[in-house]
């Protein structure tokens, strides 16, 4: 289920769950066994935004879209801050007044997100 993606608990988590607020920086001396769980943390955040987006639920998208933010950057670090910010945008984006693109959001449920340096929004 899509809590179950965003928000479980393993007894062996570096991370203990969504109340957790510090989380180790991103050094380059992270084990490959760290590295490994994080991007693991990082696809099921993906796979929530995904069934967030075919229940078309704004809410359920914008915190996919806040949990991808937190888990891309324990992942890369400052290298992966503006990809993170661009995820954060767009939650806050959804959850505002204004009018969002479910199509641009779906780009950053892609494992590679291509974003094209010329688009520009309409509304």
């Amino acid at each position: 289920s899509l809590a179950q993606l965003l928000f479980s608990e393993a007894e062996d988590s570096e991370d203990k769950g969504p109340s957790e607020v510090y989380v180790e920086q991103i050094d380059g001396g992270e084990d490959k066994l760290t590295l490994k769980h994080r991007s693991e943390r990082v696809k099921q955040a993906r796979a929530a935004l995904r069934m967030s987006l075919m229940l078309r639920e704004a809410a359920c998208t914008s915190l996919s879209l806040s949990e991808l933010c937190k888990r891309k950057l324990t992942l890369s670090g400052k290298a992966g801050a503006e990809e993170a910010l661009r995820c954060a945008d767009k939650a806050i984006e959804i959850s505002g007044e204004t009018f969002w693109d479910g199509d641009d959001v779906a780009i950053e449920a892609d494992d590679e997100p291509v974003i094209d340096p010329k688009d520009e929004k309409n509304a």
